[in-house]
């Protein structure tokens, strides 16, 4: 948690967002880096150029506001910086997180559907798709509260590194969170999850809930983590598996799939 980076537009989403990071910040003395991104599309290079121009310079103007407006929210040892590039958000938002190695992307979904953001092609869904460093993504208008309950949603798959779950782990230590551990055991199925999560959890409370059936996998998630009063969701992303399907963008998953609770992906690949 050394590096945190948060992609803004200095929409309300972005700055609830940004609350959230700063709170982890304050724990661990990290630094902060904000990143806005601004496109110009154009067929003449001299309009181009003067638009990039202005659009630079007001977003550098936002920027440095919003550096101001946070700075007196940190803690020892916490530094924030901004930065605006040209070019899409998705993009020079994984290459930032790579080129500055970021160890953690918060973001704010957008638009009025909150967390289905996430999931139906946003700027959220590109990066948590193709960043290499996990990403917590907060619903719109969920305000902050400090971690308590942490739900992971486990398939039956093997699972990645326990490097992989780093991320987790000192987040629910720091916190002192308990982790709910969710697994849907579907019908006919014999394997249960992974045993090693244990030992990559081990030294957090940690429960184990198994639910059984076929009925929507998403549905079951967000009921357990209502049920839990959880305030974090946490899953593994993964090429293949059932989180993978959770980015297929049908109609069914943009009606049901509503996070109640901010989303850490870990990055599995």
């Amino acid at each position: 948690m050394q590096k945190i980076l948060v992609p803004t537009d200095f929409s309300a989403n972005a700055d609830n967002a940004t609350q959230f990071a700063i709170d982890i910040a304050n724990k661990y003395g990290s630094e902060i880096h904000l990143l806005h991104s601004f496109h110009i599309s154009s067929k003449r290079a001299d309009v181009m150029k003067n638009m990039g121009k202005a659009v630079r310079n007001e977003s550098e103007g936002e920027m440095s506001r919003a550096i101001l407006k946070f700075k007196r929210l940190l803690g020892d040892n916490v530094s924030i910086s901004g930065e605006v590039m040209a070019g899409p958000a998705v993009s020079n938002t994984v290459y930032y997180a790579e080129k500055e190695k970021c160890t953690l992307i918060v973001m704010g979904t957008q638009g009025a559907t909150g967390a289905l953001e996430v999931f139906i092609g946003s700027t959220t869904g590109g990066v948590l798709k193709s960043a290499s460093v996990p990403v917590l993504a907060i619903p719109s208008q969920y305000g902050y509260r400090p971690l308590k309950d942490i739900v992971l949603a486990l398939d039956n798959q093997p699972l990645p590194s326990r490097e992989v779950f780093s991320p987790l782990q000192e987040l629910a230590a720091i916190y002192e969170a308990e982790v709910n551990i969710f697994h849907l055991r579907m019908d006919g199925e014999e394997r249960g999850i992974d045993e090693k999560v244990y030992t990559y959890l081990e030294g957090l409370r940690v429960n184990f809930h198994e639910e059984s059936g076929r009925s929507d996998v998403h549905e079951r998630i967000n009921a357990f983590v209502k049920e839990a009063n959880a305030s974090l969701l946490c899953m593994v992303r993964r090429k293949r598996g059932f989180f993978e399907s959770l980015f297929k963008g049908s109609a069914t998953l943009k009606q049901v799939y509503n996070s109640p609770a901010p989303l850490l992906v870990l990055a599995g690949d």
